[in-house]
C-alpha cells in the first residue's frame, strides 16, 4: 500500500488501523452474497420470536411491537453485518434515516426484546 509516513504513521499501523475499519463494518469477513443470505436468516429468526409474519416486518404498521423488531433487525444488519442502511432500508421496506435511528437505538431494544445476538446470528 502506497501512503506517506510522515503524514500517516509507520504502514504497519496505516494496515492495522484499515483492517480495524474493515473487521468494525463487517465486509472483511462477508461478501454481499454471503451478507444477504445471513439477513435474510436472521431476519428469519427475528419473525419467528416476535411472532410476527414477514409482511408485518418489511409493511408499514406502526404498533410499537413492530416497531421494536424492525430497529432490532436494522442494528443487528448494519452493526453486526456490516449491511449498509440502504441495503437495510430496502430489505425492510425503510428510509436510510429511519435506518440510522433504528442503529442508534437497536442495542437497547434488543434488551427490551430480550434477545441475545448469538440467537439471531448463527
Amino acid at each position: 500500500m502506497l501512503h506517506d509516513e510522515r503524514v500517516l504513521g509507520s504502514g504497519g499501523m496505516v494496515e492495522a488501523i484499515l483492517a480495524e475499519d474493515e473487521t468494525r463494518r463487517g465486509r472483511a469477513a462477508i461478501g454481499a452474497k454471503e451478507r444477504r443470505e445471513a439477513l435474510g436468516r436472521m431476519m428469519a429468526k427475528a419473525i419467528a420470536l416476535a411472532g410476527i409474519s414477514e409482511a408485518e416486518l418489511c409493511g408499514g404498521g406502526r404498533r410499537w411491537k413492530l416497531v421494536r423488531v424492525r430497529r432490532a433487525v436494522a442494528y443487528l444488519a448494519v452493526r453486526r453485518l456490516g449491511a449498509s442502511a440502504a441495503e437495510t432500508g430496502r430489505m425492510l421496506g425503510r428510509t436510510v434515516p429511519s435506518i440510522l435511528t433504528a442503529v442508534d437505538e437497536g442495542a437497547r431494544l434488543m434488551e427490551e426484546l430480550g434477545w441475545q445476538e448469538g440467537v439471531l446470528l448463527e
